[in-house]
């Protein structure tokens, strides 16, 4: 199952295992090692980003709680 790090991550970012350094420098050497793989986490970074703007979970969270009656406009 994946952590919620990766959850959050999601196609613009690399995990390790919490805590392993030995873990951490594997997973840097393989970035490393492997620029098309970099430059495409890169590139998905800017959609990540987005999914997580600030303004656009509070319109989704207002929309929930109205749909509740638990705020209205």
């Amino acid at each position: 199952a994946d952590s919620g790090s990766a959850w959050a991550a999601g196609e613009a970012g690399v995990t390790s295992i919490s805590g392993s350094v030995t873990d951490l420098k594997r997973v840097i050497a393989e970035l490393y090692d492997n620029p098309e793989r970099l430059k495409k986490l890169s590139d998905a970074t800017g959609s990540r980003v987005k999914f997580f703007d600030v303004d656009r979970w509070t319109t989704i969270l207002e929309r929930h709680l109205e749909k509740m009656n638990v705020v209205s406009r």
